[in-house]
């Protein structure tokens, strides 16, 4: 059975509503990152990096969020959350999944440290520009793949979930009505409560 080592205020609750969209029985191993486990030999034999989400399917043991969602889709989505590889919606899929996790991730660190950086020295230009490209995506259909739901849909909702929750992303009508149309979808609900996630309203 698969197994993912989860705090729920971390991306691993990212996977916990993919598994569920997925639906394939998962065993969640609570683990309070401030006990040192994550930091031992153990643990970092895992994930180097020494940070959840970290996953164990089988002799499989696999670490980024990104990755983690990728393969889950991939090996056990059936199409369902993600492109198969000869689907005509795959590149478009790959991009946003990449675009993800190389440019609204750290777009959102820069928006909400408020840090200069030269869009010339950066991997995702500026954060304006980021915001940009996302508000125009989420204003024009439902989903990153128009009417097609998929996993990079699980993965951007996230990111802006946290956004909007912290008072970082503000301003932004758009955001806050693309998560909340995620937020209603059952495999969603599931998975807060599986994973111990508070349900908040969002506001913006």
């Amino acid at each position: 059975m698969i197994k993912l080592f989860h705090k729920a205020t971390t991306r691993s609750q990212i996977v916990v509503w993919l598994l569920e969209e997925i639906g394939i029985p998962y065993e969640l191993e609570v683990t309070d990152t401030r006990s040192g486990f994550t930091k031992s030999p153990e643990f970092l034999a895992m994930n180097p990096m020494g940070k959840l989400p970290t996953l164990i399917d089988g002799d499989v043991y696999l670490s980024e969020t990104g990755a983690i969602c990728m393969y889950l889709s991939d090996r056990y989505g059936g199409g369902k959350v993600a492109p198969l590889i000869d689907d005509p919606d795959r590149a478009e899929y790959l991009r946003w999944m990449f675009y993800v996790a190389g440019c609204v991730e750290p777009a959102l660190v820069q928006t909400a440290f408020k840090f200069d950086a030269n869009p010339r020295q950066t991997g995702w230009a500026s954060a304006d520009e980021v915001w940009s490209v996302i508000s125009d995506a989420v204003s024009k259909s439902p989903y990153l793949l128009g009417d097609r739901f998929s996993t990079a849909d699980i993965y951007l909702a996230s990111r802006l979930r946290v956004g909007i929750r912290k008072g970082v992303l503000t301003g932004c009508p758009e955001f806050l009505s693309y998560v909340e149309h995620l937020d209603e979808r059952a495999a969603w609900l599931r998975a807060a409560d599986r994973g111990g996630y508070r349900l908040k309203k969002l506001s913006i």
